[in-house]
Formats: C-alpha cells, structure tokens, sequence
C-alpha cells in the first residue's frame, strides 16, 4: 500500500467514511460490536471526541483506518485488512497514547489508555498486548 497521510476528523463526510469503513474492516459477525455506527455518531458529536479522532487515508483520499479516543479513555480503531502495517499500528498506538497525556495535562488527571475487544479477537488482542495493554476480566 502507498503512503498514507494522516488527518484530524472534520465532518459530516468524515463520518459517513467512517460508518463506510466498518463493514470493510470488520467481520460481518462483528460489524454491530462497539463502536458501531451508532455509537459513532453518538461519540463524534462531542467536540472533545472529534478532537481526538484520526484518520488514514490513502494519497487518492480513501479512508483506510481511524483511531479515536473516547472521553472514558478508551482507544477505539478500525483498520482495512490490506492497510495493516506496523507503522500504521504504532501511529495508531502514539495517537491514543498522545490523546490521553494531553487530557491527564489538562485536567490533571492520571488516566490511562484503555482498549476492548472480544476474547476470540486474537489478532486485535495480539496487537493491544505489543502495545502493553494487559487483559482484564
């Protein structure tokens, strides 16, 4: 895959992209699992939420991948099968753990990024455990 750009979320468009996405990225067993299209036009309604969205899209502009971070600290993303990388997992990575330092600032918190995902999930498990993430029940 050629190089991709990453951009902050924008619109409306953005999110129709988004919702589009989903059902290409997922399996059709889990397109309903959240965030699902609904939670995402529930969650981008925030601005903080919008703020903390990223998207990866291809030179021609087609979108391949998003991370957000939702306001409890959970790092939600999506990826294209044939956009996996290990560049795009430790962008995807830094940008959820870049969202949650600048909150912790501004609020003086100490938050921690946080990430689910089903059990049977073994590659999504696979990659929050590279990323240290460490299972809980």
């Amino acid at each position: 895959m050629s190089a991709l750009r990453a951009r902050i979320f924008e619109n409306e468009n953005d999110l129709a992209a988004l919702c589009a996405l989903i059902a290409h990225a997922r399996p059709v067993a889990w397109q309903s699992d959240y965030p699902g299209t609904m939670d995402l036009r529930e969650l981008l309604a925030e601005p903080a939420v919008q703020n903390s969205t990223r998207l990866w899209e291809t030179e021609n502009g087609a979108l391949v991948a998003y991370a957000l971070v939702d306001e409890s600290s959970n790092l939600l993303f999506d990826v294209l099968p044939e956009a996996r990388s290990p560049a795009l997992d430790a962008e995807i990575f830094a940008w959820g753990a870049e969202c949650v330092r600048q909150r912790n600032a501004e609020t003086n918190a100490q938050n921690t990024l946080d990430a689910v995902c089903r059990v049977e999930n073994a590659e999504r498990v696979a990659w929050l455990e590279h990323f240290g993430f460490t299972r809980q029940a």
